[in-house]
């Protein structure tokens, strides 16, 4: 059996019901994050209040961010 993600880790033990009020979607959303292995990063601030509500760990490895940019674009 492989290693589960930290999206299956978080999702085994916040109840979807919980997830799907937050955020209001319905299970196939939670499915299909689960599938992918990342949460949509819009969900990082109900999902970090979610995972302290159920005192369950918390990774920001957990979400699809954008690339980043590259730095010296940024220092320009």
């Amino acid at each position: 059996m492989a290693d589960k993600t930290p999206v299956q880790i978080i999702t085994d033990q916040i109840p979807a019901d919980a997830i799907c009020e937050r955020f209001g979607v319905k299970d196939r959303s939670i499915r299909l994050a689960r599938e992918r292995g990342v949460f949509p990063a819009s969900w990082y601030r109900g999902i970090k209040l979610l995972c302290a509500e159920h005192g369950v760990e918390f990774t920001d490895e957990a979400f699809n961010w954008k690339d980043d940019i590259e730095v010296s674009a940024v220092a320009s």
